[in-house]
């Protein structure tokens, strides 16, 4: 199918169906939207080599995930695929595995290939800062999702971390817990310190004095079911009266119940765990892990129109108060299941 068909069963010329689907604007919404469906239920895709050649646009977008084996991230990608396909847009995917040099690779590997746009979670703060430098002098706009970039002013889609954080914490101190320790993440990023936030939040709204030595930093390079549950071990040689663990991911958490079984300990009769992630493989851990969940595809397709949004005003030219950088931040949700329960009786102790 070809735009003269459109055209013809739209009732208009081919150039007002070509000013439609380049996304020039300038077209009454009425025609525009006809136009359109008629394109969608046709059929009709770009000859994207054609378009490439005749106005230099690649109708491409760059995706950089920091880690594409951690299961938060294919909702994401998923969610930004489907949107760029749905507006006729490709998507070029590549993993920088928490390495800051095939971060710098892969974004230079994304200027080379002239894509219109970046989608990326940052690795840490303050990484490969020229990098991102470079996309705004050469106006090649991205967006960042997941771990916020606070070095240089640009478009967020992430979840409310803090917020999120705060709801794990508030849940356990309602079932009675008050030595809480936390297996945070890197506090280099975002996301570690958010969360780390949360958790001081909810302390402090509770009157319950914070403790650093209940304080374990993780990482997000390696294996983090491994890393979660040696941070547990030790946190619990030092502190062994801790009656719950906060994990700052969903396979820290799945760390601390293999060193909580190691060291003979009850969950969640002797030690509550929850998680952060909603990963799908929490509701079949032994106990099923009670997890705050973020909106993976949800997160993905926000960024995916997001970028659709700021490549179309600069095609336009168009100056608003929509061109202004945006924080968008989705809501989580606290899911609880068996791994949390309320903090074990002192002898003679009544509840």
């Amino acid at each position: 199918m070809d735009l003269k068909t459109i055209a013809k069963l739209a009732g208009v010329s081919t150039s007002t169906v070509s000013r439609v689907i380049s996304g020039k604007g300038g077209i009454r919404k009425e025609k525009t939207d006809k136009i359109l469906r008629i394109a969608q239920e046709i059929g009709y895709r770009k000859n994207f080599v054609a378009h490439s050649m005749k106005t230099g646009k690649t109708l491409t977008i760059g995706v950089l995930i920091s880690d594409i084996s951690f299961p938060f991230y294919p909702a994401i990608v998923k969610g930004i695929e489907n949107t760029l396909e749905n507006n006729d847009y490709s998507m070029l995917l590549a993993n920088s595995q928490e390495d800051s040099e095939r971060e710098a690779k892969n974004l230079h590997n994304f200027l080379e290939r002239k894509v219109e746009g970046i989608i990326i979670s940052p690795i840490q703060d303050s990484v490969n800062e020229d990098y991102f430098w470079e996309l705004k002098k050469k106006s090649v706009p991205f967006v960042v999702i997941d771990r916020k970039y606070d070095y240089i002013q640009c478009d967020f889609i992430g979840v409310d971390d803090k917020h999120g954080a705060y709801l794990a914490v508030k849940h356990l101190i309602e079932l009675g817990h008050k030595k809480i320790g936390i297996i945070t993440g890197p506090l280099d990023t975002y996301t570690g310190r958010q969360r780390l936030e949360g958790f001081k939040d909810a302390l402090v709204e509770n009157g319950i004095m914070l403790k650093k030595e209940y304080i374990e930093q993780g990482s997000y390079k390696g294996d983090q079911k491994e890393i979660g549950k040696q941070k547990v071990l030790y946190l619990l040689s030092q502190e062994p009266g801790i009656t719950a663990i906060f994990c700052s991911t969903d396979y820290f958490a799945i760390g601390a119940l293999a060193a909580l079984k190691q060291l003979g300990k009850k969950v969640p009769q002797d030690v509550s765990v929850i998680g952060f992630a909603g990963f799908e493989e929490t509701q079949y851990t032994q106990p099923a892990l009670t997890t705050v969940s973020q909106p993976g595809y949800e997160i993905g397709q926000t960024a995916a129109m997001r970028i659709l949004q700021i490549i179309k005003e600069n095609n336009q030219n168009i100056n608003n108060e929509d061109k202004k950088t945006k924080s968008i931040l989705l809501k989580t949700k606290l899911i609880i299941r068996e791994s949390t329960s309320y903090a074990p009786k002192k002898i003679g102790e009544r509840r």
